[in-house]
């Protein structure tokens, strides 16, 4: 466990900081760019959630705030990543959540994911499938022209296969509960 903490850390690095200390406006670092893809974003904690998919396109760390994220079992604070578009990635105990926004179209009727199985979260129309490697993606329609994904990552055997879609699923609804 400790070494799938470690890689979790080291995949999700650059936000900085004492995990033990919450941060404050005043303590958050500003954000800064660590590698071409990836980059640190203040804390949850002072962001707090946006009400639409097209801000959270462009700060998708917003998406939950410190509520969710002790709710969520969060280890790792969000970070900014780039995953088919600007996306944000949370450490969890059992492994990693990215999620990406889509505000001008509903992937969840695109060709490339017609395999994943059609299923609803908080009665919106989504799909969702297990990948080679036990992980889980997820899109959720939340328009005729808008949506979002949620891909959690596994670490380690004992995460894998059947408790990253119910992951996806309780990410997908926290992050609902705050759009307009």
């Amino acid at each position: 466990m400790t070494a799938a903490l470690v890689a979790a850390s080291v995949v999700v690095g650059g936000c900085g900081g004492d995990r033990d200390e919450p941060r404050t406006a005043e303590s958050a670092p500003a954000a800064t760019a660590t590698s071409p893809t990836h980059t640190a974003t203040p804390s949850t904690a002072t962001a707090g959630p946006a009400a639409t998919l097209a801000e959270l396109a462009r700060q998708p760390c917003r998406a939950l705030d410190q509520q969710d994220s002790s709710r969520l079992g969060i280890i790792i604070e969000g970070s900014e990543t780039d995953l088919d578009g600007k996306s944000c990635q949370w450490g969890v105990l059992d492994g990693l959540v990215a999620f990406t926004p889509y505000p001008t179209v509903d992937q969840t009727t695109a060709a490339e994911f017609r395999h994943l199985k059609q299923t609803k979260i908080d009665g919106r129309r989504a799909v969702a499938g297990t990948t080679s490697r036990g992980g889980c993606t997820t899109l959720v329609a939340i328009s005729a022209k808008q949506s979002f994904r949620l891909i959690a990552s596994p670490l380690g055997e004992e995460a894998a296969g059947s408790k990253s879609c119910p992951l996806n699923t309780t990410f997908a609804t926290a992050i609902l509960a705050h759009l307009g």
